[in-house]
């Protein structure tokens, strides 16, 4: 379970870094599949 973690944080990281770097939000939530 540990490890499941680790990793949703890492594309929670990545995710939030492509929106600061300008990428529209719509786009990000499609790309990682969330509401």
């Amino acid at each position: 379970m540990r490890q499941r973690n680790n990793a949703f944080k890492e594309v929670r990281y990545k995710a939030a870094q492509e929106a600061l770097a300008g990428i529209k939000v719509g786009v990000l939530a499609r790309k990682y599949e969330v509401a």
